[in-house]
């Protein structure tokens, strides 16, 4: 009976509590700031302030916008950063 208490104890720890307290600590550590607006923030926010997973490069949340000439671009909300949104069909 001792046996199986124990190896409970280790399955509950090893599969329950480690990865629920990593996910609760990066959420902590990665939180979203601003995460009311849809706008990119400003400029000069220092890199250190941006959302964990945007400093790792792991995911964005990206929202499509055109340039004064009509080009579509993507830009992140959390940090501001821009991509190219590729050309779809046959070349001219």
């Amino acid at each position: 009976m001792n046996d199986a208490l124990g190896t409970t104890l280790v399955f509950i720890f090893v599969f329950i509590v480690v990865p629920w307290g990593s996910i609760l600590a990066l959420r902590l550590v990665g939180r979203r700031r601003g995460a009311e607006s849809l706008y990119a923030p400003p400029p000069q926010e220092p890199p250190a302030d941006r959302p964990l997973r945007c400093r790792l490069n792991l995911f964005h949340r990206w929202r499509t916008m055109r340039t004064p000439t009509g080009d579509r671009y993507q830009r992140c909300v959390d940090c501001g950063r821009t991509r190219d949104i590729p050309m779809v069909g046959p070349p001219p």
